[in-house]
C-alpha cells in the first residue's frame, strides 16, 4: 500500500509540474522514460536550446506550510542524481541528442490537501557544486 501512494503522489507532482514548466516556456519532449534498472527520468524538455533532464520530488501535507513551504528538493541524494545522470547519458546518446547543452534540474511541489493548493519551484542545475 504504501508503494501505491507514493506512486499517486508522483503522478499528482508530475502532472504539477508538466504545467508548470510548460507555462514557464518548457517544451515537454518525453516523460517517466524507463532507463535500465535503476534510472527514470521523469520529464526531458527543451528551452532556449538546452535540454533540461528533471527530477520531481512531492510533498504532500495538510495545513498551510507557510510563506516558503519546505520543498522537497533536498530529498535527491547524490545516488540519485547519479541514476539520473546515467539514464540521461543513455537517453542522449540513443536518441542523437548530442548536440545540446544539457542541465539537470529538480521541480519540487509541495501539495496541500486541505487548502487544495501547491507550491511549485524550479531549481535549476542542481549538478552544478556537486562532486
Amino acid at each position: 500500500m504504501p508503494h501505491q501512494n507514493n506512486r499517486k503522489r508522483g503522478d499528482l507532482g508530475e502532472r504539477l509540474a508538466y504545467k508548470f514548466l510548460q507555462q514557464k516556456g518548457f517544451e515537454i519532449i518525453d516523460t517517466n522514460v524507463h532507463l535500465g534498472k535503476y534510472s527514470e527520468l521523469d520529464i526531458i524538455a527543451i528551452q532556449n536550446d538546452v535540454l533540461h533532464i528533471i527530477e520531481v520530488k512531492t510533498r504532500i501535507v495538510c495545513g498551510y506550510p507557510g510563506e516558503n513551504p519546505e520543498f522537497p528538493v533536498y530529498n535527491v541524494t547524490k545516488r540519485k542524481l547519479s541514476h539520473i545522470m546515467k539514464g540521461a547519458e543513455i537517453y542522449i546518446q540513443s536518441r542523437n541528442m548530442t548536440n545540446l547543452d544539457v542541465t539537470v534540474d529538480v521541480v519540487g511541489v509541495v501539495v496541500d490537501k486541505m487548502l487544495k493548493k501547491a507550491w511549485i519551484q524550479l531549481f535549476p542545475n542542481v549538478l552544478e557544486g556537486v562532486d
